[in-house]
């Protein structure tokens, strides 16, 4: 039993769900798969701390079997470290996995209200503040670790350093709006606002607002601009997916996207995933520009 993934005894609901239920076979199968690959043997304790934490500790497995199976070779490097890295474009790349929760207190994030079980839900606002701090906070904790690292020399100067965020905790899984949460938490950008010519002479014109910052509940403002600041210039992009282990779909990373940071030091190459959507901001412009390398690469093989 030491050598697979699920272990025997008391653990959380969707660990012993996903463990137990003939239902996800295919699921309980995919993890015991890229566990034989992974196992990382400095840490001892992934198996157990998987009972508890089974979302994170599945996100950091299908990071890597996503990266691993896009062609490159992610490997743990140390206890110390961040969760692994790989070498592209001459370089090591490290990356940290992060898969936020709702959140406790009042600044979590209210789950999705239904008429009665198995119905369909009521209509409510998303509550999109409350997202965003799960995600600002997220980004914070991940770069005080990768300062960390830096310190004890285990990530160099010119080594980029990406944190791969799930979200569908954290967002009580609520899908992506068209402009995703992470890129409104991190350069500062709110709702989108639709100018009209009430004569129509003039076509209609559509922007985001700014927004600096979110409120908490006891009205302390927290950045949404931490993209747009020196102190994370560290951070090279953000690896995102909007989906658990138990829904990712049949290929595999097509709904991951990343975030270029526009300040980055150590800034990754243009088209480095070409499994998923990519943006960047162009910061003098003032523009956000995509795209997407999984539609364009399946449409080359068809």
């Amino acid at each position: 039993m030491a050598n697979t993934f699920f272990q025997p005894g008391r653990a959380s609901t969707p660990y012993e769900a996903v463990r137990d239920s003939a239902h996800f076979a295919d699921i309980k199968a995919l993890i015991e798969q890229i566990w034989s690959e992974y196992q990382p043997p400095s840490d001892p304790h992934f198996l157990e701390d998987a009972k508890a934490h089974f979302h994170q500790r599945t996100w950091e497995l299908y990071v890597w079997h996503v990266l691993k199976i896009h062609g490159f070779a992610p490997a743990k490097v140390g206890p110390a470290g961040p969760d692994f890295s790989f070498i592209a474009s001459q370089q090591r790349i490290w990356v940290e996995a992060v898969a936020p929760e709702r959140g406790d207190g009042q600044d979590a994030v209210p789950g999705i209200r239904f008429l009665n079980a198995g119905e369909e839900s009521i209509a409510q606002d998303v509550p999109e503040e409350a997202i965003l701090l799960r995600f600002t906070q997220a980004i914070q904790r991940k770069l005080k670790k990768y300062e960390e690292d830096r310190a004890k020399n285990i990530v160099h100067n010119n080594d980029p350093f990406i944190i791969a965020i799930n979200g569908c905790l954290a967002t009580d899984y609520r899908g992506d709006p068209p402009m995703p949460y992470v890129i409104k938490a991190t350069i500062g950008l709110g709702h989108l606002m639709v100018l009209f010519d009430p004569t129509g002479k003039e076509p209609p014109e559509s922007h985001y607002q700014r927004r600096s910052v979110v409120l908490k509940k006891n009205q302390q403002p927290v950045s949404t601009e931490l993209f747009l600041k020196d102190e994370y210039r560290g951070i090279s992009a953000i690896l995102y997916s909007p989906k658990d282990i138990c829904n990712t779909p049949e290929q595999r990373g097509s709904e991951m996207y990343y975030f270029h940071n526009p300040l980055a030091t150590n800034p990754l190459s243009a088209g480095i995933f070409k499994f998923c959507r990519e943006y960047r901001a162009d910061l003098v412009q003032g523009r956000l520009v995509s795209k997407d390398w999984h539609i364009e690469n399946q449409s080359l093989s068809e």
